[in-house]
């Protein structure tokens, strides 16, 4: 097996893993801080989730591309530098409009947890460095491990404190907080951080920035234009359709977006650098690599998705319950949205890798604005809330094609289709035809079982052995 296929699967083993744990603790977490708590506790993680792309800059972005050792390490170590800066500054923009602050964003919030903000935003910045810094030596099981271990004890805290009667959401922020820089701290830990220290000054960290100012400026943007378009839908629904649809959605998006989260991130980092290391070496070798990673993504992708917008709704019905309906159709709706979401992660890095850094920024933008369109404008035109889902999710879905197009033009690819595997294309249109026609014909579980027997055998044909292939890399 590949070092590329090995990385790859330990990182989605850790991400997937602490997925896992924290879904199954999302009903034990609500009910011991109740709905109130926790939801001034997502707004304050939605926040700093907007303000980490600003506390690092890009140099997160960059750490995986050097050929050389010693210039990843000074991207680190700036990447901290920017994000001590960027705290300081924000506990200061705290400490003097908490109350405005609070107003701001709806929330009962005292100056004690304005003022966690900036904690809770430079913990997942640091972690995000460890990260990077992790998959670049090579130590992608400590990275598997420090996402589980930080999983695990922030739930845990949290729990724990809950239990004993700290239940407000100053007690979530803090153990997420403390969580993060413990996963940190156990990451840099395991990887030689410090080994180049004495190669390293204050000169060399300020001649780096001029070369990287692209990641600075391009990179910083996109990523806070990409953090801001994922919120957006949320905010709007809840505005326009009020908080229940907003809930449904929400919900929907984090269940659908679980493969997204726990793949997306481990192929992110491994095929950038695997790609990486070989544009350094030979530029047309990597470019066949590009085309041959996709076809092989699409086609192992493709029909596990297909089968989510067959069976999403009943599968959501059965675990969370009849209440929760309307999630289980927006998971079916959603489901080619979180198939191009996670084709886009997964090959991402070439804008880096490329130097397009720019061209991702204009992407970014009109993207952000395509995804707002397509919530105001079917709601202005009186469409119904479920028409509203499918414009937004085939609106999205088609800027993620165009993103793919971009990252075949930046690396100067040779390609013929984004959309993979004719065959295949053609194999999964008549199988869902096929289901939808029959699903009035058969029994609820009988449906479910026929949608995954026929997914698995297409699947066995057509893509099994795209698997195999991955090995080469």
């Amino acid at each position: 097996m590949s070092t590329l296929v090995k990385n790859t699967f330990k990182l989605l083993s850790g991400s997937l893993f602490a997925q896992i744990i924290s879904v199954v603790t999302i009903p034990i977490i609500t009910r011991l801080f109740g709905a109130e708590e926790f939801g001034v506790f997502a707004i304050i993680l939605a926040i700093s989730m907007i303000l980490v792309p600003l506390f690092l800059l890009g140099m997160h972005l960059a750490i995986l591309i050097p050929k050389d050792e010693v210039e990843a390490l000074k991207l680190v170590v700036l990447g901290i530098v920017f994000s001590l800066i960027a705290f300081v500054y924000t506990c200061i923009i705290c400490h003097f409009f908490y109350k405005e602050i609070a107003v701001l964003f709806n929330i009962k919030a005292s100056y004690l947890m304005i003022m966690t903000l900036p904690l809770l935003t430079i913990s997942q910045a640091i972690l995000i460095l460890a990260s990077y810094w992790g998959v670049r030596n090579n130590k992608v099981t400590a990275v598997s491990y420090g996402k589980i271990g930080e999983s695990l004890s922030d739930r845990g805290f949290s729990i724990m404190l809950g239990c004993y009667g700290y239940t407000t959401s100053i007690i979530l922020i803090l153990t997420k907080s403390v969580s993060g820089f413990l996963s940190s701290f156990f990451i840099f830990k395991k990887t030689p951080l410090l080994s180049s220290k004495s190669n390293l000054s204050n000169k060399s960290l300020c001649e780096a920035i001029p070369v990287y100012k692209n990641y600075i400026i391009y990179n910083t943007s996109s990523s806070l234009l990409m953090t801001v378009g994922l919120q957006v839908p949320v905010i709007l629904i809840g505005s326009l359709f009020g908080p229940l649809f907003a809930g449904f959605f929400a919900m929907a998006n984090r269940l659908v977006n679980i493969p997204v989260q726990a793949l997306g991130g481990a192929l992110s980092k491994t095929i950038t650098k695997h790609i990486a290391s070989e544009w350094h070496r030979d530029k047309e070798v990597a470019k066949i690599s590009i085309v041959n990673m996709y076809n092989n993504l699409f086609s192992l992708l493709l029909l596990p998705f297909l089968l989510i917008s067959l069976i999403g709704e009943p599968i959501i019905v059965f675990v969370l319950g009849d209440e929760w309906t309307e999630s289980g159709n927006i998971v079916q709706i959603l489901s080619l949205l979180s198939f191009t979401n996670l084709l886009v992660q997964a090959l991402g890095g070439v804008f880096d890798i490329t130097n397009k850094q720019q061209m991702r920024l204009i992407y970014h933008s009109l993207n952000s604005i395509c995804r707002i369109l397509s919530v105001v404008v079917p709601y202005y035109y009186g469409f119904e809330f479920k028409n509203m889902i499918i414009i937004y999710s085939v609106v999205a879905s088609i800027m993620n094609f165009i993103a793919l197009l971009l990252v075949f033009y930046c690396s100067e690819c040779k390609f013929t289709t984004v959309f993979g595997d004719f065959k295949l294309i053609i194999v999964s249109v008549l199988y869902l035809s096929f289901m939808i026609i029959v699903k009035g014909l058969m029994s609820l579980e009988l449906y479910v079982f026929t949608s995954c027997l026929i997914a698995m055998l297409l699947f066995y044909l057509f893509s099994f052995e795209k698997l195999k292939l991955m090995r080469n890399y």
